[in-house]
């Protein structure tokens, strides 16, 4: 919980201070205390009312900023923390959502590459509290091998292979950061970032290689696809289901999907690619698509034929008929449910 250092003072039953009435006609408000004599009552009065006012002010910076307001001498944390505060007061107002966003972009693009570039004109972000806050114009750069734990790394636990992580952006009040996450849900903040505001921004997925490298992937607002190159370790689109299985329009095989897309994805873009005179159907249930279940069938005359198909998604699974041994189902990319 946030500390307010500002405190109030002369505020006990009884204390040594002058009425309001008194306050309101005395002539040193105008002019100020002149040489003379002191009075304690009227310099407690003044006090009071400076310390009860800096002490509210202080306890909004704290309850909606999420940050400490601490009387270290200094005015530009207080200020930025207290413009936060009222942003949160205010944005629920306009029914601020988490992770609303203008022109993301993330981008884990190289051969042997560990980075994760993440840049977006505008993103919505907010606290566990429940408090908003909106960062502009960010360029960062992830280190998937960095020290774990700190900013622009990985946040937590040891990376692995073949594993989808989600990408969240952080704020402190002060700087904004990112990190890559096991968990879409709850996610562990970085060094300097506990309570900070935070959204879900997308996701990237490490190489089967002990060295854990990321696959090439780009994604741009929501809808994220493989960029495959021969001499990368993306060298083609990864492969859900291949050869002949299962039954055209009456038995379909379960293909998982876990670890080709991740566990947020809402749809996902599939390739089929038929040998001539092959055939094939995919559906998102096991339902096959000419009974009325969710999928489409391509038949291949003389000659191989590439198709590529949206399915949206009702488990972590595709379902599979195929005729012909070279045929292949692979996944080009995925939309999130960001």
């Amino acid at each position: 919980m946030a500390v307010n250092q500002f405190l109030t003072f002369g505020v006990a039953g009884g204390a040594n201070v002058i009425d309001q009435v008194t306050y309101s006609g005395l002539a040193a408000r105008g002019s100020g205390f002149q040489a003379g004599t002191a009075l304690s009552a009227q310099l407690n009065k003044v006090w009071r009312q400076s310390s009860i006012m800096a002490a509210v002010i202080g306890q909004l910076i704290a309850d909606k900023s999420g940050q400490d307001a601490i009387d270290d001498g200094t005015t530009a944390t207080l200020l930025a923390n207290l413009q936060t505060a009222i942003q949160s007061v205010v944005a629920p107002t306009f029914s601020a959502v988490q992770g609303t966003r203008k022109n993301l972009k993330i981008a884990a693009i190289g051969v042997n590459n560990t980075n994760v570039v993440v840049t977006v004109d505008e993103l919505m972000l907010e606290t566990a509290g429940g408090l908003y806050k909106t960062v502009k114009n960010l360029n960062l750069t992830i280190n998937s091998a960095g020290t774990v734990g700190q900013p622009l790394s990985l946040s937590t636990g040891v990376l692995a292979a073949s594993t989808f992580y989600h990408v969240w952006v952080w704020h402190n009040g002060t700087t904004t950061t990112a990190t890559i996450d096991p968990s879409a849900t709850a996610p562990t903040a970085p060094a300097g970032y506990t309570n900070g505001y935070r959204a879900r921004v997308g996701a990237v997925v490490t190489d089967s290689s002990g060295n854990k490298y990321l696959m090439q992937t780009l994604q741009v607002d929501n809808v994220a696809q493989y960029v495959p190159l021969l001499s990368s370790n993306t060298a083609s689109a990864p492969v859900a289901q291949s050869g002949t299985v299962g039954t055209i329009n009456s038995s379909l095989v379960s293909s998982s999907l876990v670890g080709l897309i991740p566990s947020t994805s809402t749809r996902a873009d599939f390739g089929v690619a038929i040998a001539s005179s092959g055939s094939a159907q995919i559906s998102s249930s096991s339902v096959p698509a000419i009974t009325g279940g969710a999928g489409i069938t391509f038949q291949s005359a003389p000659g191989n034929m590439n198709m590529r198909q949206w399915l949206t998604l009702e488990s972590m699974n595709v379902y599979v008929a195929s005729v012909g041994s070279a045929n292949r189902v692979t996944i080009n990319g995925w939309e999130d449910a960001l």
